[in-house]
């Protein structure tokens, strides 16, 4: 019978032994449900006699439960007490000897060996015993969503499993009511176990003396005593924790330790969203030191064909406050080295030409300077685990560590990554990040390929490898078709995603409207360069039309717009950590992409934006002089650019709808804090300024740029936003 039809607990009824209603009553429920409580019993400690015990102690259980509530259990209640009963008899379970009656049951059972005391239990319920999802969820304590993802995963080994057997779900229900069913007991032994618990209980009501008035009162008075007490120590302990506290400010008291490590639960496939999220939130609690090495396959956004491109991170964190970070291109050595020791953070680039010393506090943002890395050592701080659904999708190991593989899903119900989440530590073993219309794109794939927790001294090799950062040498790339021989070989079998068909375009055809798609060469030489980043060889697709073979930008560091009517796309490159910018301007018009201008070739070029009439550009750029870098003016059909107003930093650059003023986000003096700006273009002067004294996430009403229509701030957009059609 299904737990949604439970029939009612709480019946009064003639005592048909000794006692009260209520104990009569239990055993009315307990006779009732007994075969559902052993079969549950049985699914978990997989013995049948350790069943039966289990089973034997629910029942006094729940006697003592109805005697001392005064009523008989719920069997929801009585279905938990089984589950914990013998969950604490499965630990001392001998292996099992069922034997299969034949091959379906074979191959059924062969399934379901490596499964744990949960997922049996669930299998038994859901298929022997028919409950609905919501009904094993409460059982067991998880999400439905949890309960849903794993049932799938059953249907997915019955599938495989049965592959060549044409069975359907009863011969598969059959098969599996032979495998979770024990024996059982006949009805006079189920008769004599109620009545024996019954009697003992019924009997220790009737011996249990009344409690006089004065008595209860007694009682009462000690109660509160004891409550009194236990406050009063506790407010104890706490004032010591203060006094501790203080005594180690003042340099009194040994320190306490930097970093509590405690042991928590592995994450089953039952665990629920929010056990899931926690354990992501407390993962640096978990571990205290670790070293990790980790390769990324990154296939780039939706509209980009071609090769995938490879980097390797590696790192070594001793909490709270130490770490050392390398990373780079996984067929060179490390290009940018990272650390933070001593409330110091250092960072040195040579191909973004970047060396820096400044002081920090250690938090994940600082610990760890690549997104993706930090991500998967800290997942807490990942904006996923804020917000949005975890939901279990299988369990599996990387590097023999036990790894529990959960789908996020976003606000608005789309799968957007694919973790596999260390079942003890909750860092991330592998992630995968999904992008395109339906979410079914593959954008990047993450994967450990080296890690030790409590390791306690960075590996001799780091040295070495740090060391090579600084003979780094950005001008001398590989040299052309080059073979790349990637250090260690890649983890994960690398796959590149397949041109479409196309044909030429048509006479006639106009592209102003049109979807893009950029193929890029299929080959690891061409999309794992370090210079010429923006002078790729690439096939510009439109809407399926092939149009001419261009040089483009790769999009992994590419700066690009399109402009308002659609035909002119301009871009240029910044640096990913792991390639030389090419911060020069350049455009090409889609009637005619072969060519390529390259207007203010003396510029280096950091944000840009169109103007409304298509012809004009504002760039933020530098020139090496203070007084000649600021926001550009530049005139793409005649290449000529116009300096408009100095400024030390700009970005974030907004054109009005009359194409007179332009807003950004920006500091007129270098050091001074980043302001909101409007500047008149023509007079280069500035009309409006207001302070951001904290990120800004919505324009005020009062401001002038609130009534334009177009978002502020915004973000440069790269490939994505080239490919996509004009508005």
């Amino acid at each position: 019978m299904p737990a949604e039809d439970l029939p009612g607990a709480n019946i009064h009824e003639p005592d048909r032994v000794t006692g009260s209603p209520y104990l009569a009553a239990t055993g009315e429920l307990l006779r009732e449900r007994a075969s559902d409580l052993l079969l549950i019993s049985y699914a978990i400690t997989d013995d049948q006699n350790l069943a039966l015990k289990a089973l034997r102690s629910t029942f006094d259980q729940g006697f003592r439960h109805a005697r001392g509530a005064q009523k008989a259990p719920e069997f929801e209640w009585v279905c938990q007490q089984a589950i914990k009963q013998s969950h604490s008899l499965a630990r001392s379970a001998p292996p099992g000897t069922l034997k299969p009656a034949g091959e379906v049951d074979a191959r059924l059972w062969g399934a379901l060996e490596a499964s744990d005391e949960r997922e049996r239990l669930l299998c038994a319920l859901y298929y022997v015993l028919g409950w609905g999802v919501e009904s094993c969820a409460r059982a067991l304590k998880v999400g439905a969503n949890a309960v849903q993802a794993q049932l799938t995963i059953f249907e997915k080994r019955f599938n495989t499993a049965l592959h060549g057997f044409p069975v359907g779900q009863e011969e598969i229900k059959a098969s599996l009511r032979r495998r979770f069913e024990p024996a059982g007991l006949s009805p006079g032994e189920l008769d004599e176990w109620i009545e024996q618990a019954q009697r003992s209980y019924a009997a220790k009501e009737a011996a249990a003396p009344k409690k006089p008035t004065a008595i209860l009162a007694l009682s009462a008075v000690l109660a509160a005593l004891v409550v009194v007490l236990c406050l009063a120590s506790g407010w104890l302990f706490f004032g010591q924790g203060l006094l501790k506290r203080f005594q180690i400010a003042q340099g009194t008291a040994p320190a306490l330790p930097s970093v509590q490590i405690r042991r928590a639960a592995p994450l089953r496939w039952l665990s629920s969203p929010e056990t899931i999220a926690a354990r992501l939130r407390e993962s640096s609690q978990l571990w205290r030191t670790l070293w990790i090495d980790v390769q990324t396959s990154d296939y780039g956004p939706a509209g980009y064909l071609g090769a995938p491109r490879l980097y390797r991170s590696q790192a070594w964190i001793s909490l709270p406050d130490q770490s050392i970070e390398l990373f780079g291109l996984h067929s060179q050595p490390p290009s940018s080295l990272h650390t933070f020791s001593e409330d110091r953070i250092t960072y040195f680039n040579p191909f973004i030409n970047l060396s820096l010393s400044t002081a920090g506090s250690p938090a994940p943002s600082t610990l760890i300077q690549n997104d993706t890395l930090r991500q998967m050592v800290f997942p807490g701080a990942a904006s996923w685990a804020q917000r949005g659904e975890f939901r279990a999708y299988d369990t599996g190991q990387i590097l023999d560590i036990n790894a529990l593989v959960v789908d996020w899903y976003n606000e608005f119900g789309q799968r957007e990554e694919r973790l596999w989440v260390d079942a003890q530590t909750g860092l991330i073993l592998r992630s995968q990040l999904f992008g395109g219309d339906d979410f079914n794109l593959l954008v990047r794939d993450s994967v450990v390929t080296e890690i030790q927790y409590d390791q306690n001294f960075p590996p001799a090799r780091l040295s070495t490898e740090m060391r090579s950062v600084g003979s780094s040498s950005p001008s001398n790339p590989p040299a052309p078709n080059q073979p790349i021989l990637p250090t260690p070989a890649p983890a994960l079998e690398l796959s590149s995603r397949q041109a479409p068909p196309v044909i030429p375009a048509p006479a006639g055809f106009d592209s102003a409207s049109s979807r893009l798609v950029f193929q890029f060469p299929n080959n690891l030489d061409a999309t794992n360069i370090q210079a010429g980043t923006a002078q790729v060889p690439a096939l510009i697709i439109a809407d399926g039309y092939r149009t001419a073979e261009t040089k483009f930008g790769l999009p992994w560091m590419l700066r690009c717009e399109r402009s308002p009517d659609g035909y002119l796309l301009a871009f240029n490159t910044g640096s990913d950590g792991a390639s030389i910018p090419d911060a020069r301007l350049r455009w090409l018009d889609l009637r005619d992409p072969a060519r390529v201008y390259a207007p203010a070739p003396e510029l280096n070029v950091q944000s840009f934006a169109f103007a409304a009439n298509s012809r004009r550009v504002a760039a933020f750029a530098t020139t090496g002089s203070a007084e000649t870098t600021g926001v550009y003016l530049i005139d793409l059909a005649l290449g000529e650019s116009q300096l408009v107003i100095p400024l030390a930093e700009a970005s974030s650059l907004v054109w009005s709808p009359d194409g007179e003023s332009l807003a950004l986000l920006g500091a007129v003096e270098k050091g001074e804090p980043v302001e909101a700006l409007l500047i008149h273009v023509r007079t280069g002067q500035i009309s409006f300024r207001a302070a951001l004294n904290e990120p800004l996430e919505q324009i005020p009403p009062e401001w002038p740029m609130a009534n334009w229509g177009s978002p502020f701030p915004r973000q440069m957009g790269g490939l994505e936003q080239c490919a996509a059609p004009s508005k």
